[in-house]
Formats: structure tokens, C-alpha cells, sequence
């Protein structure tokens, strides 16, 4: 009877070991669920945290900057000139700012007497008015002594030659930079929309290269560019303010 009575003890003891493994609320080990690695590029994520105020912060990293972004060094004055020109060419004005200090080297306060491209420079074209060789011939304040200014930028610098001057230029008043104000591109504008686009339609062989382009001065009316075209038996010449532009001379003969 005992022997039956602990057999019937055993059973039910496994019986209820087997019903707790089985029911609704056991779990596996395989049942659980794995979570993935974060992959490479979320884990390079910065996390954004958020502050006290409830706003979101910046990441605490700093960004490394682009080699691109780096300040480019200052431009050297042969940077700066040769980028106002084309092809080395400039107008009278970018030139007479290259070759002021040496003027002034030679005499301070000295004033221009005449100006204009070269004979030298093969690259004179008054339809753009600009050049690369052109010459000034400066006088001291008591338009006594003068002297002449090259100023050459074909290179890659700038090159700059003087030469004395024996006789007085042909002019009776001398043109005071400061005061000077319409550049020679300029000049040749105005000369268009007064005469010369239309005598140019006329001659349509003239080159602009056998034009006579000068800053000059005279006491009637002060400083002037002095604009020639010569083809064949026609001329026309302007006198147009340096300081104002205005046209005092607009003659087709």
C-alpha cells in the first residue's frame, strides 16, 4: 500500500514539473529576439543630446576642415595688375597707377603733360583703348623740367624705363591726376556715340591700331584725350574731356 502511494506521489510530482514547462507563460531561449548590430555608418552617427532648455545641442565632435575651404594667400601686385588687363593690355589709367611712384621718385607733385600708348607698343587699339607699353611725359610743378615714363607689362612684371625730355611738350596746360577721370575705353565710348561709330561704318578698312589716342591739356578748355582716325583723304578727331567727358571737338573733314 505505501509502495503504491509513493509511486502515485512520484507521478503526480512529474506530471505537474511537465505542466509548468509547457504552459502560456514559459519562454525559450531561441524565442527571444536578437537585436542587429548597429551597422558602420549609424554607428558613426553623432548622437544629438537634448539641453536644458528642452533644445536640441549641437554634437559635442567638432567638424575637421576641408583642405578646400583653406584662405587663399593674398594676390601679389602682379596678380592684381594683370588681372585688371587682357593679355597684358591696359588702359591708361592701370598704367598711370604702376608708373605714379616712380614719377613720384623723381618729383613730387608732378603733373602730366602728355600721355598715351607708345610708339613701342605693337598692341594699340583705341577700339578698347588699352595697350601694353605707355608713356608719360611729367613736369615738375613749375613746368620746367620734364621728363619721360615708360611702363611696360608684356611680361610677367611690370617694367618701368625713363629718359630725359629736351623740349617743352606741345601743350599749354598740364593735366593734375587727381583730377583726372575718364580712362581711355572710355574716351573711345564717347567718341562713338558722337561721330566715330558712324564714320568707322564709312571705312570699314581702318584699323583701330593706326588711331592717335593722348591725354593733353589746353588753357581753354584743361585736360583732354585727343582722339585721331586717318583713312585716306577722310579724317575725324575728337576733344574729349579727361575730367568730365565732355566732347569740345567732334570733327569729320
Amino acid at each position: 500500500m505505501r509502495e503504491s502511494l509513493s509511486l502515485g506521489l512520484m507521478t503526480l510530482m512529474v506530471l505537474a514539473s511537465l505542466s509548468a514547462g509547457c504552459g502560456p507563460g514559459a519562454s525559450s531561449p531561441s524565442a527571444a529576439p536578437t537585436q542587429p548590430p548597429a551597422s558602420k555608418a549609424e554607428a558613426q552617427v553623432p548622437t544629438t543630446t537634448v539641453g536644458p532648455a528642452g533644445n536640441a545641442s549641437a554634437p559635442s565632435q567638432q567638424a575637421t576642415p576641408s583642405p578646400a575651404t583653406k584662405t587663399a594667400p593674398a594676390a601679389t601686385q602682379a596678380q592684381t595688375w594683370a588681372a585688371a588687363a587682357a593679355n597684358n593690355r591696359i588702359t591708361a589709367r592701370e598704367a598711370w597707377r604702376l608708373v605714379e611712384p616712380e614719377v613720384q621718385k623723381w618729383q613730387k607733385g608732378a603733373k602730366i603733360a602728355i600721355g598715351g600708348p607708345s610708339t613701342a607698343s605693337k598692341d594699340f587699339d583705341l577700339l578698347d583703348g588699352r595697350a601694353s607699353e605707355w608713356r608719360f611725359t611729367c613736369a615738375t610743378p613749375d613746368e620746367q623740367q620734364f621728363r619721360a615714363f615708360y611702363v611696360n607689362t608684356a611680361g610677367e612684371q611690370p617694367k618701368f624705363r625713363t629718359g630725359q625730355v629736351s623740349n617743352r611738350p606741345a601743350v599749354t596746360a598740364m593735366t593734375d591726376p587727381t583730377s583726372w577721370q575718364i580712362d581711355s575705353p572710355k574716351a573711345y565710348e564717347i567718341a562713338m556715340a558722337n561721330g566715330l561709330k558712324e564714320w568707322l561704318a564709312k571705312h570699314p578698312a581702318f584699323s583701330g591700331k593706326d588711331a592717335t589716342l593722348e591725354l593733353r591739356g589746353l588753357k581753354e578748355i584743361g585736360s583732354y584725350w585727343l582722339i585721331v582716325c586717318h583713312e585716306g583723304k577722310d579724317t575725324i578727331d575728337f576733344q574729349i574731356s579727361a575730367t568730365d567727358g565732355k566732347v569740345h571737338l567732334a570733327n569729320s573733314h
